[in-house]
C-alpha cells in the first residue's frame, strides 16, 4: 500500500518530520483497519463453512443409518428364507429315511 500523500499546505504548516509522522500514523491505522476487516471476514466465512459442514454431515449420517437399517432387514429376510429352506430339506430327508 502506498503511503498517503500529504498536501503541501499541511507539510508547510506541520513541517517535514510531522508530516511524515502523520502519514505513517494514517498508514498504520488503515493497515490495522484492513487487517481487522480481513480477520472478521475470515471468521465469518469459517463459521459459515463449519455450520454448513455440520449440516451436510448430519444428512450423511441419516442416509448411512437408513441404508444400514435397510441392509440389516434385507439380510435378516434372506437368512430366514435360507434357514427355512434348510429345515424343510432336513425334514424331507428324515421323512425319506423312515
Amino acid at each position: 500500500m502506498e503511503r498517503p500523500h500529504v498536501p503541501i499546505q499541511v507539510r508547510l504548516r506541520l513541517g517535514d518530520d510531522a508530516s511524515a509522522a502523520l502519514a505513517e500514523m494514517i498508514d498504520t491505522t488503515v493497515r490495522a483497519a484492513i487487517d481487522e476487516a480481513v480477520d472478521r471476514a475470515v471468521d465469518r466465512a469459517t463459521d459459515r463453512f463449519e455450520r454448513r459442514l455440520a449440516e451436510e454431515l448430519g444428512k450423511l449420517r441419516i442416509e448411512v443409518h437408513t441404508g444400514l437399517a435397510a441392509l440389516r432387514v434385507e439380510l435378516l429376510k434372506w437368512s430366514f428364507l435360507f434357514w427355512t429352506g434348510q429345515i424343510i430339506a432336513i425334514a424331507g430327508l428324515l421323512a425319506v429315511m423312515r
